[in-house]
């Protein structure tokens, strides 16, 4: 292309930003079909990112005291088992360990099988979706270049004075080109929309995974359950362990939706002071305030008294006539001078 031809472009461009030229418009259902792309293309993003998160969630990996990298539950497994071959045959303790550890080991199979499976068939089918979405928008592109350069000979066409045969040449090989290229867009937009067939059966192969994964798990599990070494009568009468009120559990730490919002303790407030607290009424015989009264405590021991007999009081009779010759010989009382 040369320097003319781009210099012609770029004035159409300019013209019809500013509204001085038209451009050739497309049909309603093409329009339509346009909003459906973007709509879909976006969707599809979030998916793709969100997909690949989760499957990056499962499938990551941690380095093991052997140095070999392994799932997270497959390493909790064999951590199990491995203290649980220090104890004795017969210990439960260590049976428990041993089978609840070989049990994530199988639940970690179970989970790489899974990733697989989800990788395979959603994840990929998302991917391709991602390509076609890439290919139309890349067409679309052409599209408007191939719009431009008709459109820009068509105006040429129109303000020329007198007839080019070159330039109808031109003319009519950019309206062709025009359009195979906006058929071409239309045929992609249809492929994308068809293609709801394959992404429908790729959901479908994932929900069949998920629902065999879960299932698998279960059954482990519940194998594991039935074969616990450990009686349900033991964990009936476990004792209850007090905890302090400053503790929590993983569950309380890790699940902060399910559970129920612990009340506030009442606020401890100062009550305001009562008429009768601000002045004490004076005492009618004195003037100053009544003495509180005491309330007090019997210290009578019932029980640390010994249970001896108390001394009886008798009456001693006195003799009369001893009584008056005692009072004939009191000294007479003077009288009081003031």
């Amino acid at each position: 292309m040369n320097v003319t031809k781009k210099f012609d472009r770029l004035k159409q461009w300019t013209n019809e930003k500013m509204g001085a030229e038209a451009r050739t418009g497309l049909s309603d259902d093409f329009k339509a079909l346009e909003l459906e792309m973007n709509l879909r293309h976006e969707g599809m993003d979030k998916m793709q990112k969100s997909m690949t998160t989760y499957v990056k969630s499962l499938s990551k990996r941690a380095e093991g005291d052997d140095r070999e990298k392994q799932l997270p539950g497959g390493h909790l497994g064999s951590s199990m088992v491995t203290h649980g071959e220090d104890f004795e045959p017969d210990s439960e303790f260590g049976n428990c360990l041993s089978s609840l550890g070989r049990a994530n080991e199988r639940l970690a199979r179970v989970q790489e099988t899974y990733v697989a499976s989800a990788t395979t068939s959603w994840l990929e089918g998302l991917e391709r979706s991602l390509v076609q979405m890439k290919e139309y928008q890349a067409a679309r592109k052409k599209l408007e270049t191939r719009r431009l350069a008709y459109d820009t000979s068509l105006a040429k066409m129109q303000k020329s004075k007198k007839e080019d045969f070159r330039m109808e040449e031109e003319l009519r090989a950019q309206k062709a080109k025009y359009e195979e290229t906006s058929e071409d867009v239309f045929r992609r937009m249809q492929d994308i929309k068809e293609s709801e067939v394959d992404l429908v059966q790729d959901l479908t192969s994932l929900l069949e995974a998920e629902l065999s994964y879960y299932d698998r798990c279960r059954e482990i599990l519940l194998n594991v359950k039935r074969e616990w070494p450990v009686r349900d009568t033991h964990t009936a009468t476990r004792p209850v362990r007090s905890r302090s009120i400053t503790a929590h559990g993983y569950a309380d730490r890790f699940n902060p939706v399910e559970e129920e919002p612990e009340p506030e303790p009442p606020r401890i407030t100062i009550p305001k002071l009562s008429s009768r607290s601000r002045s004490p009424a004076p005492d009618s015989t004195g003037g100053y305030p009544l003495r509180p009264s005491y309330s007090r405590t019997s210290t009578y021991d019932n029980g640390g008294r010994e249970d001896s007999p108390a001394r009886r009081l008798t009456r001693t009779v006195t003799d009369s006539s001893a009584i008056s010759s005692s009072r004939n010989n009191l000294r007479p009382a003077r009288p009081i001078t003031t």
